[in-house]
């Protein structure tokens, strides 16, 4: 058998085509191979979405829960602001009492603990 150029070059292109035949199916295993993991980082997208939602909730309900103990807190300091003025403004008064008015503000006072006590001297 006698080869020529012709035959040479046949078997060249039928070299080629089984060569493009192994390799266009090794593409596609490997784009199979591919979407499978397209579609296992799709799933984990999905549980992230997931808890980025349940934390968005929680986040939602503890800010709620900071804004009403916020107020409590300003209820709070207000009362304690009025009692301070309240109290600043007895002591001060209580600088301005003749030692009379002292006198029976004190004896008003204790004599009136003495009758809640049931004694003489509140013992």
């Amino acid at each position: 058998m006698k080869i020529d150029k012709t035959n040479i070059l046949l078997l060249i292109i039928a070299v080629l085509a089984v060569f493009n035949i192994f390799t266009l199916k090794r593409i596609q295993t490997d784009v199979a191979g591919y979407n499978k993991k397209i579609d296992m980082i799709q799933k984990e997208i999905d549980s992230v979405s997931q808890e980025n939602k349940k934390i968005t909730t929680q986040i939602t309900s503890l800010d709620n829960d900071i804004w009403s103990i916020d107020g409590s807190i300003d209820s709070v300091t207000n009362k304690i602001s009025r009692i301070k003025t309240n109290t600043n403004d007895k002591t001060n008064n209580v600088n301005f009492l003749t030692v009379p008015e002292l006198t029976k503000f004190f004896s008003d006072r204790y004599d009136s603990t003495s009758k809640v006590t049931g004694g003489k001297n509140g013992h």
